[in-house]
């Protein structure tokens, strides 16, 4: 297990958020992906990928438990999510 998956496991404890496998590696991929392309088109001005696991997928995620219905916007929570 890398670093940064770790790294996320225990935010996600932390948190107390029920996050699936697949749902896990899909935020994971788009941290790498969000890492790689932030280089050519400055994305974000968050640099390291620990950092956007905080500031952008944990900020997006740790209010699931408040949210009712089946449908969301989120509007300026970074980039793209």
């Amino acid at each position: 297990m890398s670093h940064l998956s770790q790294f996320f496991d225990d935010l996600i404890d932390q948190a107390n958020l029920q996050v699936s496998t697949v749902q896990k590696e899909k935020l994971l991929g788009y941290v790498d992906l969000l890492d790689k392309w932030n280089k050519a088109y400055n994305l974000t001005s968050v640099r390291k990928p620990s950092d956007m696991v905080v500031k952008h997928i944990m900020d997006s995620i740790v209010v699931s438990n408040y949210l009712e219905g089946d449908r969301f916007i989120d509007v300026g929570t970074g980039p793209g999510l």
